[in-house]
Parts: C-alpha cells; sequence; structure tokens
C-alpha cells in the first residue's frame, strides 16, 4: 500500500473542533494549562499543542485530556447496544493466496 502524501481536510476539521472544545472546556472551568497538563502526565507544550489543533499530538493523549476535562462524551458517542447487535462477522478477512506464477 502506497503512502498517503496528504492529510484529508476533513481529518483536519474534526481535530481543530476537538482543540476548541478542550480549550473551551479548560477555560470554562478555570482550570490552567499547567494544571490539566500534571494530571494527565504531559508537558504544558504538548497541552499547547492540542489546543492549538497540532495533529503530531497521540490520539490516547488527545482523549485523555478530553476525559480530565469531562468533555469525552461531547466529542465521542458510541452507542454500545447498536455495536453488540451489528451484522458484523466474527470471522477474520483472509487474501485470497497469490499464485507464484503472478510474480
Amino acid at each position: 500500500m502506497d503512502k498517503i502524501d496528504y492529510f484529508p481536510l476533513e481529518c483536519k476539521e474534526l481535530i481543530d473542533s476537538i482543540a476548541i472544545i478542550i480549550k473551551e472546556k479548560r477555560l470554562v472551568s478555570h482550570v490552567r494549562q499547567s494544571d490539566v497538563a500534571e494530571k494527565v502526565g504531559v508537558s504544558v507544550s504538548t497541552l499547547r499543542k492540542i489546543e492549538a489543533g497540532d495533529r503530531s499530538v497521540e490520539l490516547g493523549t488527545m482523549l485523555h485530556v478530553l476525559w480530565q476535562l469531562g468533555a469525552l462524551k461531547d466529542v465521542f458517542t458510541v452507542d454500545s447496544a447498536q455495536l453488540l447487535t451489528s451484522d458484523r462477522s466474527p470471522r477474520r478477512v483472509r487474501l485470497p493466496s497469490l499464485d507464484k506464477e503472478d510474480f
């Protein structure tokens, strides 16, 4: 599979939206960046990157910040009942085997 040389606009817009939610939730809660960073276990500069919408920050770190601010459900909602009743097959996906003569 070829490497993708671009970052989809839709993904960037989602990251920007999450960054805005994080910053607004922190400001409304009257919490300093340093306090959130300490509770999550990251540096203040990492928290600044998150609030700026920097896509290099790990998703897990961003989720932890959302959780710490009580905003995780504001961003992500998963209907676990729907997941349990979905018609997804529990089997593994197998790719067809290649014939040695294909090369």
